[in-house]
């Protein structure tokens, strides 16, 4: 049973998918930025957000970093 859930796991690896952990990690990494970066520009939030992510041996495509820093300000100006 535990067999078929590693399997699981490592075919999610192959296809690029991210583990759950991954996706905690980048949760909690967004989290921070958000906070922290509350009135940097566009170029700053970028910046630490691939700085946080690089520490974190977190690979991700730039088109993804660009939705991930959209979502981020946006969130920041409807709050």
């Amino acid at each position: 049973m535990n067999d078929e859930a590693d399997q699981e796991s490592r075919d999610a690896a192959e296809l690029g998918e991210p583990d759950s952990d991954t996706t905690a990690t980048v949760a909690t990494i967004l989290a921070e930025v958000r906070d922290t970066g509350s009135s940097a520009t566009k170029q700053q939030v970028g910046e630490m957000l691939r700085a946080r992510l690089d520490r974190a041996g977190i690979s991700l495509p730039e088109s993804e970093i660009d939705d991930l820093v959209a979502q981020i300000l946006e969130g920041d100006e409807s709050a």
